[in-house]
């Protein structure tokens, strides 16, 4: 996934959200800048065993049912869980300088078994837009599902709230 591809899906989440893009900064009334990654993984194996205390089974051949022997059972799951990272900084562009401060910084992560962050991406983006501009003043949690995204849908449009934005 490249950087054209994320920014493409954060400019349709913006539009979401009732902002329209400018491509110049001195037409801006906000600035926002993004980042994202994905770590290595961390990998976690379990080994389970259960038993079976027999009971009966049907004999094919005779057509009687017959005392089973008591098994055990063992298997072992390995999974491998990625964190995976979005961070939104939006910036006052009137007021923009190599020492200006965001306005407001939104933080995504997500942890699941899946390494390709095209998988994942529309619900970082969709995470970081539940709150888009707020000082929430804690860590909000969120679980989405495949039928929530507005990234990969279009459905929400809402009309311009006046505010442009350069991506």
């Amino acid at each position: 996934m490249t950087e054209d591809e994320i920014a493409k899906k954060i400019e349709t989440a913006l539009q979401v959200k009732g902002y329209y893009l400018v491509t110049n900064l001195a037409e801006a009334d906000y600035l926002l800048l993004f980042s994202y990654g994905i770590d290595q993984g961390s990998t976690h194996s379990q080994t389970h065993s259960y038993s079976t205390g027999g009971g009966y089974e049907l004999n094919i051949f005779t057509g009687q049912l017959e005392k089973a022997a008591p098994t055990t059972h063992v298997g072992s799951t390995v999974q491998t869980t990625f964190t995976r990272q979005l961070q939104l900084s939006l910036y006052d562009a009137k007021e923009i300088s190599e020492k200006t401060k965001p306005m407001w910084i939104g933080e995504v992560y997500s942890k699941g078994n899946s390494s390709d962050l095209r998988n994942v991406i529309d619900y970082l983006i969709l995470g970081a837009f539940e709150h888009f501009g707020e000082d929430t003043g804690q860590q909000k949690t969120h679980i989405y599902y495949p039928s929530d995204s507005p990234i990969k849908k279009k459905e929400q449009k809402s009309e311009t709230n006046g505010n442009r934005i350069n991506p």
